[in-house]
């Protein structure tokens, strides 16, 4: 299966709806060697992108492991996020 398509539909799934109108966001999908990670960042004011969390590219062996990347990947860049209650 190509779990790098399953983790794409899963991101434009999750940043379908912009999560704070006034900081976009994005994720991006980076791969190395056969493992795959992601990378999300938060739009500033003067419109450039700063990089809030990276999650380290894994081996996917099945469609768990590549929803947990996304779900632990998603979380950690949510309570990173600069607007994120602290």
């Amino acid at each position: 299966m190509n779990y790098r398509a399953l983790v794409d539909k899963k991101i434009a799934e999750a940043f379908r709806k912009e999560w704070h109108p006034q900081r976009p966001s994005r994720a991006d999908i980076f791969e190395t060697n056969d493992a795959i990670g992601l990378r999300f960042y938060v739009q500033n004011k003067d419109a450039c992108w700063t990089l809030v969390h990276e999650e380290p590219p894994v081996s996917l062996a099945d469609e768990i492991q590549a929803e947990d990347l996304v779900a632990r990947g998603i979380s950690s860049f949510l309570m990173e996020h600069p607007l994120w209650p602290k």
